[in-house]
């Protein structure tokens, strides 16, 4: 019985299907719902009805009037499609109100007809309620009809015998089934170049239909700009085309996995006109017995052996087989380099000393290429002697804006970028880890608002107070100015946002600024959601310097931070498992910190303290003019 059938809006015909495919679903052709619908505005949509037909109007007042009746109708039948494209119930009912009383308000006649004949089968071609079920893309009946209609050209005449339409129709299902074979034969064989790199693909090649690929790749797009969690779009791919949907692709992206041939219908998996025979009394299960007696008397080795092998096979996307190694050119000699000839000398007393004790200083330069002979024998040619020593800089010191990195942290800076300054460079700066372009930081902020209002109860433990929440919120929101410079409070700033924009793409967010504008290097965790597979290797670092932001490039296996107190305090669960991912690294970061230099203590009187005691020949020559004041007020 199928489970999806498409017709016209026939009564006859939908009672007939209700009755023979009760449990099968009927979905009506939006198209021809639509071509009616245009077909009743073009005659009862018209804002001078009497206008045009009129008789003495003029040619150039009827040719205006006909040109505002067909804006009038692209603008219905645009509004129409708002409603039948509706992807949930509200926004349907949105649509459906849009269309009634802003668009079709002056024209009651319509709107009824709407309500009355085509608006009660809504469950039958709204998407709404259409993608609820599996139609594999089947919601028109154009398929069939163009089938059809290419029939007809091959009869050529409405009059003919049945010996001449058996041989047209067979010919036109042989050249059906070659176009059906070729198609098939060219998703066998060619595999576009852009799925070929990208790992997610790599079981799909050569197993599905071409068309897959192409629906598989616009919802990774999706999933790879806003990171959709579970329910976002209500999974429709998956439930219309049997296909992996946008939240199953944003799992996969994060835990480097490609898409199993078993997540595909298999409809898509159809390669061939004619189908396989499948037999009814297919079993393993004496295989399966067998293989069990034979791990019960099988040594611990081999019982390992074949643990692996069952896993290769029931879990495919873990597999620990790698690629072979590069092979190694083992015919011929290895060309030998000639060496120009060198002049060589006993080296003194002096010399030898230095060479055996690495800390003295030697007076002469040491090589930095490859060391010859002489040099592990002790001696030092002529030319390496009366060169004169130059200090190489360090590699890490050429970057650009490397000033504003702490001490501590510039060896394991990889490259440092600079952003546009208009307010929203923190914001530019999470856009181009994502991979996007700096003008996308509006979709960052956006998916930075979903983040925020969703999971609400993560936050506001944190922040304390709802008017606190609100503050974070709407700083959030992009500027509504025409010259597009965020103002101070649109600002991303940390450590508030620092844990959403890190739950939101469940990575760890490192904030690197120098002490002396009165910051602190910290580490944001994700505050709902358990690491991937690997946390290490997408490590997002912002730099903070005054006013603005830097997007730096860490290394691999650098130092990080350590995370704030309130992150400390409201860790719970599985977030936890964060900590101990990085524990070794932030332990190397604070044995770094441990060997930073102090700063200087300010200068105090400890050593010279200032006497405020009064010296006591000063003391006397006080009481004695005390004395003198006194006699002085008496005699008066």
């Amino acid at each position: 019985m199928p489970k999806v059938i498409v017709t016209d809006r026939d009564p006859g015909l939908m009672k007939a299907v209700s009755d023979v495919l009760p449990k099968t679903t009927h979905v009506l052709c939006y198209f021809h719902i639509e071509k009616n619908v245009k077909s009743r505005c073009v005659t009862d949509c018209r804002l001078n009805p009497k206008g045009s037909k009129a008789k003495g109007v003029d040619k150039d007042a009827k040719e205006e009037d006909d040109d505002k009746h067909c804006e009038l109708v692209k603008k219905i039948v645009r509004a129409w499609r708002d409603v039948i494209n509706s992807p949930t119930e509200d926004d349907f009912a949105i649509a459906w109100l849009t269309f009634k009383d802003e668009v079709c308000g002056l024209f009651p006649l319509f709107v009824k007809y709407v309500e009355e004949t085509v608006l009660p089968l809504k469950k039958h071609f709204v998407r709404a309620w259409t993608n609820k079920y599996l139609h594999l893309g089947c919601r028109t009946t154009n398929i069939v009809e163009s089938a059809h209609a290419q029939l007809k050209r091959y009869l050529r005449s409405s009059v003919g015998d049945l010996a001449s339409c058996w041989d047209e129709v067979d010919k036109i299902l042989k050249n059906q089934f070659g176009e059906i074979q070729g198609s098939f034969g060219r998703s066998i064989t060619i595999m576009v170049h852009k799925y070929k790199k990208n790992k997610l693909f790599s079981e799909l090649e050569g197993r599905v239909y071409k068309a897959v690929l192409g629906f598989i790749d616009e919802e990774y797009e999706r999933s790879r700009k806003f990171g959709f969690a579970k329910g976002d779009y209500g999974c429709v791919q998956m439930t219309t085309y049997g296909l992996p949907c946008a939240c199953m692709l944003a799992e996969k992206r994060k835990k480097k996995l490609s898409i199993l041939l078993d997540e595909i219908h298999p409809h898509w998996q159809q390669l061939c006109v004619i189908g396989q025979e499948v037999d009814a009394h297919f079993s393993v299960t004496e295989e399966w017995n067998a293989i069990q007696k034979r791990i019960k008397r099988s040594p611990y080795n081999m019982k390992l052996f074949i643990k692996q092998k069952l896993c290769e096979l029931g879990f495919p996307e873990e597999t620990m087989l790698k690629p072979p190694p590069r092979k190694v050119a083992t015919k011929g000699a290895p060309k030998r380099v000639k060496s120009k000839p060198k002049t060589g000398r006993i080296p003194s007393r002096w010399e030898t000393i230095d060479a055996q004790n690495s800390d003295s200083q030697c007076s002469h330069a040491k090589s930095n290429g490859p060391k010859s002979k002489a040099s592990r024998l002790g001696t030092c040619s002529r030319s390496q002697a009366s060169s004169t020593p130059t200090s190489k800089p360090k590699p890490y010191l050429q970057i650009p804006y490397i000033s504003q990195i702490p001490h501590l942290m510039r060896p394991y800076v990889e490259d440092i970028v600079n952003v546009n300054g208009d307010g929203n460079c923190g914001f530019r700066v999470v856009a181009r880890h994502m991979r996007l372009n700096e003008e996308d930081h509006v979709l960052v902020c956006h998916a930075l608002i979903n983040e925020l209002k969703n999971h609400k109860s993560y936050y506001m433990p944190i922040y304390a107070t709802e008017s606190r929440y609100k503050l974070i919120l709407d700083g959030l929101h992009p500027p509504t100015s025409k010259s597009g410079i965020a103002p101070p409070e649109k600002w991303l700033t940390t450590p508030d946002m620092g844990h959403i924009i890190a739950s939101c793409y469940n990575r760890v967010v490192v904030l690197l600024t120098l002490p002396e504008i009165g910051g602190s290097c910290e580490t944001y965790y994700p505050m709902r959601s358990a690491p991937p597979l690997k946390p290490h290797s997408n490590i997002m670092c912002l730099c903070l310097i005054p006013n603005h932001f830097l997007h730096v490039k860490l290394k691999e296996n650098c130092p990080v931070p350590p995370p704030p107190a309130e992150w400390m305090s409201h860790k719970s669960g599985e977030v936890e498992k964060w900590l101990f991912e990085f524990f070794d690294r932030q332990a190397a970061y604070n044995k770094l910190m441990s060997k930073e230099p102090k700063p200087p203590k300010k200068p105090t009187n400890e050593h010279n303290p200032i006497n405020l005691d009064t010296p006591k020949k000063l003391k006397q020559e006080l009481e004695d003019m005390n004395e003198d004041e006194v006699i002085a007020l008496s005699l008066l």
